[in-house]
């Protein structure tokens, strides 16, 4: 029974995750055609500080859902990361008003000063609701999340290129976002009047302190995380241009595409599952952990194979010519995202084997690693050697964070 519901959990998340990467590949053939780089560039700048501010915005007590240990835990965690995530963006509004009266950024950076914070607030939210009907296998819920963000944040990116020609893209990001909220929100009966049954002062205060791991250690080691995997997105505007960061992160996406929604879903199904084993059968959690991780491998080879083969010729055969570029890019990150992908599961391991700080010392080895080899790429003025540089350690951390938290359950078997 638990065999065959873990399979439906995934396939129902994968199916959603299809019809998702359908739709994103068409439309990023579309919108290439009619965006130029620096307006991809502008979105993958705004979409990198999101997410260096989301686990601050929820302090990752929503992470912590997925392996409560009851209903009350589960509410309680619920009201600290919705409170949190409101006091996170007004800060972040703040600094961003403070930053634009003094001018402190660049004139074409100003939009951001207001749709950073309404960003991170609407997603706070999104990803509150998305581990919450996780913990509940309402998988079907979350599924239709992924396609509505689809077709919501192509369709508004397409209607807004010819009035925001710079901003569009990013603007579509924040209407996704917008409708995504609205969708959670339509889909959870009693569930606000059960956080204000559950949620008292007292239980609020015992709950954070029992699962103080999350604030303290994984909200901070994922924004290290976040900072380290986009820190491109960060330095090439400041070393290179936005042009660059632009060409960067197409390629970026097209190679992760295939076979991460695929990954996010059977993460999502397996953090849950997982951990209920992990308190109960150890064992049985290793061998779930080998086996999805045996799928995971088997997702990626695939897409692996063919960008290493041809990703010249798919580039000039989808893309226009200012885009080709992005296909060396694409070549040299493969490897780095072939090796995330597989890896994931051990991410999740490291939470639910309880290694948060463990984590951020390996995110802060990750990200000063990273902005010291692109730093010396942007002294040679080779952006190309910063692409290389970054999945070269991408790499080597991935291989670091597998080693950590295999060893730490092998020696729990014992």
């Amino acid at each position: 029974m638990f065999k065959s519901d873990f399979l439906k959990s995934i396939s129902v998340l994968a199916g959603g995750t299809i019809v998702a990467q359908i739709v994103t590949f068409l439309a990023m053939l579309y919108l290439t055609k009619v965006y130029l780089p620096d307006s991809f560039g502008l979105l993958s700048l705004g979409t990198s500080l999101i997410s260096i501010c989301l686990p601050l915005a929820t302090l990752r007590f929503d992470k912590a859902i997925v392996i409560a240990e009851s209903d009350k835990e589960i509410y309680n965690l619920v009201v600290l990361s919705l409170l949190t995530n409101v006091i996170v963006s007004v800060a972040i509004l703040i600094l961003g008003v403070f930053l634009y009266f003094f001018n402190i950024i660049d004139q074409v950076h100003y939009p951001l000063v207001f749709i950073i914070p309404f960003s991170v607030f609407l997603y706070g939210l999104i990803n509150v609701f998305q581990m919450y009907f996780d913990k509940r296998s309402k998988f079907k819920i979350t599924s239709r999340a992924v396609i509505i963000d689809a077709f919501s944040k192509s369709g508004m990116q397409f209607v807004l290129f010819k009035t925001f020609p710079l901003l569009g893209m990013l603007i579509g990001y924040v209407f996704a976002l917008t409708i995504g909220v609205s969708y959670y929100f339509f889909n959870t009966v009693s569930f606000f009047k059960n956080c204000k049954k559950q949620a008292t002062k007292q239980s609020l205060i015992l709950v954070a302190k029992k699962y103080d791991k999350f604030p303290k250690f994984y909200a901070l080691s994922n924004i290290l995380k976040s900072a380290s995997h986009n820190i491109c997105s960060f330095t090439f505007p400041v070393f290179f241009s936005l042009a660059v960061l632009g060409n960067f992160s197409i390629a970026f996406k097209i190679v992760k595409l295939p076979a991460q929604l695929i990954s996010m879903a059977l993460r999502r199904v397996y953090c849950p599952k997982a951990a209920k084993l992990y308190l109960t059968d150890k064992r049985a959690m290793l061998k779930l952990y080998f086996k999805s991780t045996k799928v995971l491998l088997f997702i990626a080879i695939g897409p692996f194979i063919i960008f290493e083969l041809f990703a010249d010729d798919l580039f000039i055969l989808f893309f226009k010519e200012s885009w080709w570029s992005a296909a060396v890019y694409a070549k040299v990150i493969l490897i780095y995202v072939f090796f995330n992908i597989v890896n994931a599961l051990a991410h999740e391991n490291m939470i639910i084997l309880g290694l948060q700080k463990t984590f951020l010392i390996v995110e802060i080895v990750w990200l000063v690693l990273s902005l010291i080899l692109i730093y010396i790429a942007s002294i040679l003025e080779s952006s190309f050697l910063a692409v290389l540089f970054y999945a070269l350690v991408g790499v080597f951390m991935e291989i670091i964070v597998f080693l950590i938290q295999y060893i730490k359950l092998r020696n729990e078997l014992k």
